[in-house]
């Protein structure tokens, strides 16, 4: 079992007790809290905490959330001010109550309690002289400074090792000497955690570098096994705050650390961009006076090419008007093209003055679309014309002198549309034509179909860049906005952050609500999202409950974490839809270009692997992208590969471990366990190929070959006079989101081998259950009317309600290991071991205890009424021969 696997569970194991507390507690008569007093540790971390030089008083923003918290409890803080280290062995020790503070990670979650709710979200930065330090390659050679034990100091040495980038490591006692030799030349750079930077960059002068690493969840801890109810009450406060976006907790946030995370551009950085700016404008201006130049030597040349007659030159008008239809420039251009076109005209005596007016489809109004010859700000807002007639070639054209928005007035329209209107001035002795309307006419259906065509082609462009369901980019246009975002951060030297966020448990809302409520879901999502963000900024759908946010240019750190922590709040809040309320989360991956990668498909590979790595965290987390994540998906990758290979070679075997009745010695059964055996003698370790299995569709695959060899060798254990015996199959998550097959492959496998149906016990796990409670239960009713007995595993883990246990179809509790291995010293998971016990007897259910090891467990269980042990006291997993023998020569009691 790996040490992540023992930290979950023991997290779940203080979750359980504390249940157990509470559900003591309200048995026993109501008493009165008299006031408490807590010893809590401080240091000098600015501007999170730290003492202020002139009165000694101890502030900062985790104080802020402290004081806040011990206000609503009637807690006394009493602050003890010591250096890192004494702190740290003080709370080992249980000389402090509590430490504010301090960074979680698995090896701490060992020695000390934490709250489970993140106070702040830390990270370590490089701050640097110059801004020529912009990667971790560039620091190959270079002294590197950070403060001794420090966990950010010594994560990103670890990092630049595995790396093979060599480097000097220096190591000082606090940060401001570790900043001081930065500023002196004695060191390239200096490693500290973001917080701190933030006051102690202004007062070295060093530049904070795009360079980070060891994102860190900052919590406040208590000694182990100690304060479990004070920390919990933290919890309460902590996740009531960060709730209510106006609440103290953001107030204290922006107080002591938003004013300090917004800095302008450096100055070297904003000539640069400046320049650039600068540079691209001439070069435009000289192009459109080219492009200008050329367009007028093309429409005199077209002029002059023109026949002398009237009627000749009225369809040379039409047919240069029609070939503008296809240059490729914007509507308004060609629009705008149209007018200086016919005002070059010489047998029709047009003024040079005229305009274009739009139907602006969303205020239903006309709308300004070019005007030649006129001041737009002098112009009068024009009425919106009739549909004249049902044949846009008879259009109802007006002529007045006097007319303010021009002589002629036609209407742009096709035979369904009104499109706009074209105003014209002509000089005022100048007499209407018939042939002059037919001849506008014509002009204003040329014009009508090429603003039906400009329309079609928007229209098509827009399904093919923006996402159907909720209007935002799609994976086409993402990519394109993402390759221009790259290109500008190339030519200004910024960076560009990418977010990758995946909603959890999305599947859950279409497999339980329908389709309809999931679109509904992902609409609303988007408009969360949206609101979370800048305009700058660009939010797109990548397809299915996958989503993108690009935040050009350089954004401060601290603003795309508020941004993260926006979005969790923003997502989990229940979403209310037609159908009914759903819940979801977000998982959410960050990257930053160029430091994690030099092009958008390394960016978005590292993007992804930092969502996963989010999202195995526990989900509803952000994750910054980190080199070691990058070396463990390839891990992940290999050992997909090679497990698919060990399928081929027939390498998967399946072992059994006894079940055994504590008062007969009889053996009542066994586990089925599949093991990977790669050589003669060596094993793959279960721990690390089947969480692997479990995210592909190979767990489906090796269940079911689990399933079959269990059940064959069982009947064979049966004919053989081993009996009676029933086997026990765990089921993973993905087989049980394969309802229909999941079913038939149970029929067929026991029609196949002949096994029994009572002799074959399927195992769901506590957590699985209550992921998905109703589809779940009507699968297990199922499996349950084919004969087939069903456990729930790891019992006590899964935070299910107790009282439910009565409406389910199951037959076995087995209690999980973390219970059973404290039972003979720790009376906590002794009454929490019994009371299982005492409901699973009331409840007619059979109790299996698993991981039992000594003597003594054997004869506490059995004292309980507890049917029967699985654990290395009666055997270890073993092959169907070892097994055989087993069975030959059973246990005594």
């Amino acid at each position: 079992m790996t040490s992540t696997h023992n930290d979950l569970i023991a997290a779940k194991r203080h979750i359980i007790i504390q249940w157990f507390v509470a559900l003591y507690l309200l048995i026993l008569p109501s008493a009165s809290h008299a006031e408490r007093t807590l010893s809590v540790g401080v240091y000098d971390n600015q501007p999170g905490v730290f003492s202020e030089a002139n009165s000694g008083q101890i502030r900062g923003f985790y104080i802020d959330i402290l004081e806040y918290a011990a206000n609503k409890e009637g807690w006394k803080l009493n602050y003890q001010l010591d250096t890192w280290p004494n702190l740290l062995k003080q709370l080992e020790q249980g000389e402090i109550d509590l430490l504010v503070a301090i960074a979680h990670t698995p090896d701490r979650a060992k020695r000390f309690e934490f709250t489970n709710e993140m106070v702040f979200s830390n990270w370590g930065q490089a701050y640097v002289r110059d801004s020529k330090l912009q990667s971790v390659l560039d620091l190959t050679d270079k002294q590197i400074a950070g403060v001794a034990n420090d966990i950010y100091s010594t994560n990103f040495s670890q990092l630049l090792k595995g790396l093979n980038i060599s480097h000097h490591w220096q190591e000082h006692a606090t940060y401001q000497q570790v900043m001081q030799h930065v500023a002196n030349g004695k060191a390239d750079a200096a490693i500290l955690p973001r917080s701190a930077g933030f006051v102690l960059e202004k007062q070295f002068n060093l530049i904070r570098s795009p360079i980070i690493c060891c994102p860190m969840e900052v919590r406040y801890a208590a000694p182990k096994n100690k304060n479990q109810e004070i920390l919990s009450r933290l919890d309460g406060h902590l996740k009531e705050l960060k709730a209510d976006k106006s609440s103290y907790y953001y107030q204290s946030f922006n107080r002591w650390y938003t004013d300090s995370a917004q800095e302008g551009m450096p100055a070297w950085m904003l000539w640069t961009a400046l320049t650039v700016a600068g540079g691209s404008l001439v070069i435009m201006v000289v192009l459109l006076i080219h492009k200008k130049r050329k367009e007028k030597e093309l429409a005199q040349a077209q002029m002059i090419a023109m026949l002398k007659t009237q009627e000749s030159q009225s369809v040379q008008t039409l047919n240069i008007l029609l070939k503008t239809a296809l240059i490729p420039m914007s509507l308004d251009q060609q629009l705008r093209h149209i007018l200086e076109t016919l005002f070059t005209m010489s047998w029709f005596p047009l003024l040079p003055q005229g305009t274009i007016y739009l139907v602006n489809q969303d205020k239903g109004a006309l709308q300004l679309a070019a005007c030649v010859g006129l001041d737009p700000e002098q112009l009068e807002h024009p009425e919106l014309p009739g549909k004249s007639s049902l044949n846009p070639e008879n259009p109802a054209i007006n002529y007045h002198v006097d007319r303010a928005h021009g002589h002629y007035q036609i209407p742009i329209q096709s035979a369904n549309s009104v499109f706009g209107l074209l105003n014209l001035y002509v000089p005022a002795e100048h007499q209407a034509q018939q042939k002059d309307k037919e001849f506008l006419t014509s002009v204003a259906m040329t014009i009508a179909a090429m603003v039906e065509r400009k329309y079609l082609e928007y229209k098509v462009q827009k399904q093919a860049e923006i996402d159907e369901l909720t209007g935002l980019p799609n994976r086409a246009l993402f990519h394109n906005r993402l390759e221009r975002a790259i290109a500008v951060a190339d030519r200004t030297h910024t960076e560009v952050v990418l977010m990758f966020i995946d909603l959890d448990r999305f599947k859950q809302v279409n497999d339980t609500m329908g389709h309809k409520a999931g679109d509904h879901l992902l609409q609303e999502a988007a408009k969360r999202l949206l609101a979370c963000v800048r305009t700058t900024d660009t939010v797109s759908r990548l397809g299915g409950d996958e989503f993108t946010i690009i935040l050009p240019k350089s954004t401060p750190l601290v603003y795309v974490e508020y941004i993260a922590l926006r979005i969790q709040q923003e997502m989990a809040a229940p979403f209310h839809l037609e159908e009914g309320v759903a819940e979801v989360s977000a998982s959410i991956g960050i990257t930053i270009y160029p430091r994690d990668g030099a092009d958008m498909d390394q960016l978005l590979q590292s993007a992804d692997t930092a969502m996963y790595h989010a999202k195995n965290s526990g989900r509803n987390s952000f994750s910054f992208f980190d080199y070691a994540m990058m070396a463990e998906a390839i891990e992940r990758l290999e050992i997909e590969k090679a497990l698919k290979l060990a399928m081929e070679k027939e390498e998967l075997l399946v072992y059994y471990q006894p079940k055994v009745n504590p008062l007969t010695g009889r053996t009542a059964g066994m586990e089925a366990l599949v093991r990977w055996k790669k050589n003669q003698s060596e094993f793959v370790s279960p721990g690390l190929f089947i969480p692997i299995a479990e995210q592909s569709a190979l767990i489906v695959t090796i269940g079911t070959y689990v399933l079959h060899q269990a059940c064959r060798q069982t009947k064979r254990w049966l004919d053989a006079g081993y009996g009676p015996l029933c086997v026990s199959v765990n089921l993973s998550v993905r087989q049980l989101k394969q309802e229909e097959v999941l079913l038939n492959t149970l029929q067929e496998i026991l029609q196949e081998t002949g096994l029994p149906a009572s002799a074959l016990e399927v195992e769901i796990t506590e957590s699985m259950m209550m992921q998905n409670v109703n589809s779940v239960v009507a699968l297990l009713h199922k499996v349950r009317d084919l004969g087939i007995k069903i456990s729930i595993d790891d019992f006590g883990t899964g935070y299910s309600s107790l009282s439910s246990l009565k409406h389910l179809p199951i037959q076995t509790l087995k209690v999980d290991r973390s219970f059973i291995t404290g039972v003979g010293e720790d009376q906590d998971s002794a009454a929490i071991v019994q009371a299982i016990i005492a409901l699973a007897k009331q409840l007619n259910l059979k109790i299996v205890a698993e991981g039992v090891e000594n003597r003594q467990q054997v004869q506490f269980l059995s004292q309980l009424g507890c049917d029967e042990i699985q654990g290395y006291y009666y055997g270890k997993p073993m092959s169907s021969e070892d097994f055989s023998a087993f069975l030959q020569q059973p246990p005594t009691t």
